[in-house]
């Protein structure tokens, strides 16, 4: 969920992301008060996430840090879930045995939450969501939070990423960019008419903070 907070300088926007795994804190200037509508940085910030999770859940969190813990059999040496999953899911990546929560974070499908106002946005597992998988029904909220703490079970979060904002290769300093890019968008619409007043004719389009989204969400963040 991401709320801004007034719009002085120092004033803070917080993402969280359900499960609560990581939250994202940093300020913007005077000037982001003029956005009252953030709905086109929630969407390129949807897009962004997708795509992260997608590389995170495929190299098994390497792109974002440590890689998930591998898959154990029994204590005593003996075939166990390990064992298990080779024979019955063979070549499946690690969180990927049904694909129910891959297709949740990376897909938007079933179990997905992706809710927006203009002035904030939440993005991830919905809370307390059950689904029926393979006839069964599966606590997708329950077992994600399982992965993530590592309840029970190894840790292995299912979101992950840098929230250092001042780190540019981190993901917080990609929405951040996104977002300010959104800033500029709102500003130069706001003073439209005194830019075209100043240079005699029509302002041309905002190609710079357009090049900015494109190149965000071309790369890949950590």
């Amino acid at each position: 969920m991401a709320k801004p907070s007034g719009g002085k300088t120092g004033d803070l926007f917080t993402f969280s992301f359900d499960p609560d795994l990581a939250s994202i804190r940093f300020g913007f200037e005077d000037w982001s008060r003029l956005v009252s509508d953030w709905t086109p940085a929630w969407d390129n910030i949807a897009t962004l996430f997708r795509k992260h999770e997608d590389k995170h859940f495929e190299t098994e969190g390497v792109s974002t840090g440590a890689r998930f813990p591998e898959l154990r059999n029994r204590p005593d040496g003996k075939p166990g879930y390990r064992a298990w999953k080779q024979r019955h899911y063979p070549g499946l990546p690690i969180l990927q045995r049904e694909k129910v929560l891959f297709r949740a974070l990376v897909e938007g499908g079933q179990g997905s939450m992706f809710e927006k106002t203009k002035t904030s946005m939440a993005i991830g597992i919905k809370p307390g969501v059950t689904l029926q998988v393979k006839g069964k029904k599966y606590a997708l909220w329950k077992a994600a939070r399982a992965h993530a703490l590592g309840l029970g079970l190894p840790q292995r979060p299912p979101i992950r990423f840098n929230s250092d904002v001042r780190n540019r290769s981190s993901f917080a300093y990609a929405i951040s960019q996104l977002m300010q890019a959104q800033i500029v968008k709102t500003r130069r619409r706001a003073f439209k008419g005194e830019i075209e007043d100043a240079i005699g004719g029509p302002a041309g389009a905002i190609t710079g903070a357009d090049r900015t989204i494109s190149s965000v969400l071309s790369r890949d963040w950590s």
